[in-house]
């Protein structure tokens, strides 16, 4: 055998399965920022050739993108432009625009209306709101008045545009936009080769374990008002899919009293009055999750699961506030996530 025969034997039976291996081993990348007004963290395992730089950097890109449309916060963004807006002719938007309106569409008419993010208007004027510097108790008969500037009949989709029959009606895509963005992230992060990921966005995330067959361990916060701590009520196991929670103790204000939540009911203009206090929803996206866990807060608690029990691969759990205490009301399958409470609670 000569020299020649015996490198190619060596590259063939010794390098190229050292090489294999090396493909085949990947490490742990841990990212954190701020985005859309709070934080996001990521934990993903991708190739071991993936810079965590030049993933850094797409992650980034990613979400400035997704800001940049539907920010109500950036004047210059396409939301806020579209809001401005006030004509009948037609308003060229972005494919993602086009997309989270359809979903928007279909989520309204599951929830007979309680999901409308055309609230926008009522929103405002409570307070909750970017062009808003303090929160207020609007008399009804404003109320009222604005009552005809509201509902998601007033827009339509033609192909890559949107149409407003009522010049003043505006939109607030928020309950719906991390998790979205959960989402596109997490589609990123499996471009780079990445099968076991854990990406959060305000508290909305979403997972997938791959091939290790072990669960992402998600723990689901105690809804309590003034809560620096951040404390926990229990924690899901979980192997893929999305989880996300709404609560009226996330974004309030109170005043005589009274506890005023940022979710307006679309049908009377006023926040949410409830015994719920949170609810979680574990969804395959979080756009999904996210829609649904705004909605049930609006719905109630029967209506609620009812909407829940409609998906065969939905499930929550929902917290009331009874007599000074927690309530947990699940749906059917919400077992499968292996929830354990905690036993202060």
């Amino acid at each position: 055998m000569n020299l020649k025969q015996r490198i190619v034997i060596f590259i063939l039976f010794i390098i190229t399965p050292l090489l294999g291996l090396w493909i085949l081993q990947k490490k742990v990348v841990t990212i954190s920022g701020q985005t859309m007004g709070t934080t996001y963290s990521i934990k993903c395992y991708v190739p071991k050739w993936v810079s965590k730089s030049k993933l850094n950097s797409t992650i980034d890109t990613e979400l400035l993108r997704v800001n940049s449309i539907f920010s109500t916060w950036d004047k210059s963004s396409e939301i806020s432009s579209f809001n401005d807006f006030k004509s009948l002719d037609t308003f060229s938007v972005s494919s993602d625009f086009i997309s989270l309106m359809q979903f928007s569409y279909d989520l309204h008419d599951r929830t007979t209306g309680y999901f409308d993010p055309t609230v926008k208007t009522f929103s405002d004027i409570w307070g909750f709101s970017s062009y808003s510097s303090s929160f207020n108790v609007p008399d009804s008969d404003i109320i009222k008045d604005l009552s005809m500037n509201v509902g998601l009949d007033k827009i339509v989709v033609e192909q890559s545009h949107l149409k407003k029959l009522n010049p003043e009606v505006t939109l607030d895509l928020s309950a719906i936009v991390k998790g979205y963005a959960v989402d596109k992230i997490s589609l990123l992060l499996e471009s780079f080769g990445s099968s076991r990921y854990m990406v959060e966005i305000g508290g909305e995330l979403r997972v997938h374990s791959g091939s290790s067959n072990k669960p992402w361990k998600i723990g689901i916060r105690k809804p309590k008002y003034h809560d620096i701590n951040l404390d926990l009520f229990g924690s899901v196991d979980l192997y893929s899919g999305a989880l996300a929670t709404s609560g009226d103790y996330q974004n309030f204000f109170e005043k005589e009293g009274t506890i005023y939540s940022h979710i307006i009911n679309s049908m009377d203009g006023v926040p949410v009055s409830s015994t719920i206090t949170s609810v979680s929803v574990y969804a395959p996206t979080c756009v999904l999750a996210d829609g649904l866990a705004t909605s049930v807060v609006a719905l109630g608690i029967n209506r609620g699961l009812s909407l829940i029990e409609s998906y065969s691969n939905v499930e929550a759990l929902i917290l009331v506030r009874e007599a000074g205490e927690l309530k947990l009301y699940e749906s059917s399958g919400f077992s499968s996530l292996a929830f354990n409470k905690l036993a202060d609670n």
